[in-house]
């Protein structure tokens, strides 16, 4: 049960709202969602279920997307740079603890990949205060 409640802590990303975007128009906090409730389904079926394997990497891949769009879209090529490297550096990550899986026993495996999500939802939360706009700026 550890990893799939580690896997919970992308929701802190939700803490920090990046308001460029009317809150109705906003996608952003649909995507945290919707990806931290998959990858906690993905868990809990021991990464066993493939439609949940597949699910849960394609959430990942949209919300890095969706990350870089509104680096690109709001801010300067300093944030959209940054934001490239944050996402980069945690999804190598994830692929080498990924590749570790088959030869690693249960309880390292779940170690790991805990540690991983600690990690992966701290980045999620630096890259949210990178995204942020000044309320004022919403909808330009």
């Amino acid at each position: 049960m550890f990893l799939e409640l580690t896997s919970l802590l992308h929701l802190t990303t939700l803490l920090v709202p990046i308001q460029c975007v009317p809150a109705s128009k906003d996608i952003y906090p649909k995507i945290v969602i919707l990806a931290t409730i998959t990858s906690f389904a993905w868990h809990i079926t021991d990464e066993s279920f493939w439609p949940l394997t597949v699910a849960d990497m394609m959430l990942a891949t949209i919300w890095g997307l969706l990350d870089i769009l509104y680096a690109y879209k709001f801010h300067n090529w300093f944030v959209l740079m940054q934001v490239i490297y944050l996402n980069t550096v945690i999804a190598l990550i994830h692929r080498f603890y990924e590749k570790q899986k088959q030869t690693l026993n249960r309880r390292t495996y779940i170690a790991n990949h805990s540690l991983w999500h600690v990690l992966s939802a701290a980045k999620c939360v630096a890259v949210a205060l990178l995204l942020q706009c000044h309320p004022d700026d919403i909808g330009q």
